[in-house]
């Protein structure tokens, strides 16, 4: 793991040789300050004075392991995506490709900055009902993307029946009673051969930014889950099997009937339920194998079996 030292100075090293590259030799870097930590990479952002050719401000997304040529293949993909996005995306901001640099053997994913506060619960802006509107908005724009800009970039099954099989396929032959259960569960309630449509992936409030000075103005970060798959995951990500996501009272049916008014869509609950309960799956397997003591097994089992006891 990288420490959070480490990742400012492999930021900094970064921006560094991405200004030697652009012959920015009068510019200099002012600052580098941490603004997320996820689970595979940390983002900084990285104040520049002098350049002529580029923002003066930067984020460098820092890998949190190791570097590889998985990681060097992930960078270059969401650069792509970046760059289709800059071609046919409209209603809403997202960040720039700048470049992608090495520094201390790790490849790092340099964009521009996206100005604007991000949601709760870690984040500044705390209305369930604002998040959940953004959230809807957010998503019609993005699964109405052309596809067609994106066959040579994502990967993903044609249908929405496949997708959900391909996420069911992992736990298929699980030891765990509770998650085979589960996936059997999941089996009678695929959804149909709709087609896949460009989804984020990852529409939690960190990645989600709206503008100080005027609310309506939408940004989202973060395109590395981006993939062809079914509209409801982008939902079920969000909702995450909690009956009152964000302690919003039916926060569930809310969000999913904006997001049908908005898109123009028919996505059902119950097609949420169904990636709610394969999310929860993945998280109560991952905790199976790192310690099946510790109280997360029993929060996520208890979970899961909330939300098939609670499906209608």
């Amino acid at each position: 793991m990288i420490a959070s030292t480490g990742g400012a100075r492999c930021a900094r090293g970064a921006v560094e040789v991405l200004l030697d590259r652009c012959g920015e030799t009068h510019a200099r870097i002012e600052k580098v300050t941490r603004l997320e930590q996820g689970m595979f990479r940390t983002g900084f952002g990285v104040a520049v004075s002098g350049a002529t050719r580029l923002p003066d401000l930067l984020v460098a997304l820092v890998p949190r392991v190791d570097g590889s040529s998985e990681m060097v293949e992930a960078c270059q993909r969401e650069a792509a995506i970046l760059r289709c996005l800059a071609g046919c995306c409209q209603g809403m901001g997202f960040p720039s490709f700048i470049g992608v640099e090495e520094s201390e053997g790790l490849p790092i994913l340099i964009t521009s900055f996206v100005a604007g506060l991000s949601f709760g619960p870690r984040g500044f802006r705390r209305d369930p009902s604002e998040y959940f509107e953004s959230v809807a908005r957010a998503a019609s724009i993005i699964h109405a993307l052309p596809q067609n800009e994106f066959h040579e970039v994502l990967s993903g099954p044609a249908t929405c029946r496949d997708f959900a099989q391909a996420r069911l396929l992992t736990f298929s032959k699980h030891p765990d009673t509770d998650i085979a259960r589960a996936f059997s569960w999941c089996t009678e309630r695929l959804p149909n051969n709709e087609s896949t449509v460009v989804i984020h992936g990852d529409l939690m409030g960190q990645n989600l930014m709206v503008d100080v000075n005027d609310p309506s103005r939408l940004s989202v970060i973060d395109w590395s889950d981006c993939c062809f798959g079914d509209p409801a995951f982008d939902i079920a990500v969000v909702t995450r099997g909690v009956r009152n996501p964000m302690k919003l009272v039916r926060g569930r049916e809310r969000l999913v009937s904006r997001y049908n008014e908005l898109s123009g869509r028919v996505v059902s609950i119950e097609r949420v339920y169904l990636y709610e309960v394969i999310l929860v799956m993945g998280w109560l397997a991952r905790y199976l194998e790192q310690d099946p003591s510790s109280g997360e097994v029993g929060e996520e089992r208890a979970k899961l079996q909330s939300i098939m006891a609670g499906f209608r």
